[in-house]
């Protein structure tokens, strides 16, 4: 129960920050909510340019990890309707769609997948070398879940 409480409190604190752009303020080692100051807005023109040279950055980036042979996992956890689809879009946009694949595991596991341990349905997911695998909602949900309802 500490432990969900702890990471709502967290995971609360993280969705507000970047919904709202704040910047916390430490306070004695804690972030109070209640002193977030909220950040200036770069001008449209900006964001614009920024964009740019970061969507040109990723591309650079997703070649060298092809060409490395490596198999990356991003994962995305957050409260239902939290917005982890719309961020998983806006970042796709971007990625050559022959190097990654979108796994959606909210689901409720098979009846083969339960005879198998709880990570096993994750592990299957793992990406080839070379290529990305985005998880929208991942095995985070699941442990916390099993802790509270006591499995």
């Amino acid at each position: 129960m500490v432990l969900y409480y702890y990471m709502s409190k967290v995971l609360f604190a993280v969705l507000l920050v970047a919904k709202f752009r704040y910047k916390p303020i430490p306070c004695g080692g804690k972030t109070m909510l209640k002193d977030f100051v909220k950040s200036e807005m770069p001008e449209e023109e900006e964001l614009i340019a920024k964009l740019k040279d970061e969507r040109a950055k990723l591309s650079a980036f997703q070649m060298k990890i092809k060409e490395a042979g490596l198999p990356v996992m991003i994962l995305f956890e957050g409260w239902n309707a939290a917005g982890k689809g719309a961020l998983i879009g806006k970042v796709i946009r971007n990625i050559d769609p022959r190097f990654f694949k979108v796994a959606t595991m909210d689901r409720e596991p098979s009846e083969e997948e339960k005879r198998y341990p709880f990570l096993y349905r994750y592990i299957k997911e793992i990406p080839e070398a070379g290529k990305f695998r985005f998880f929208d909602t991942c095995w985070m949900e699941e442990v916390v879940d099993g802790v509270l309802d006591g499995k």
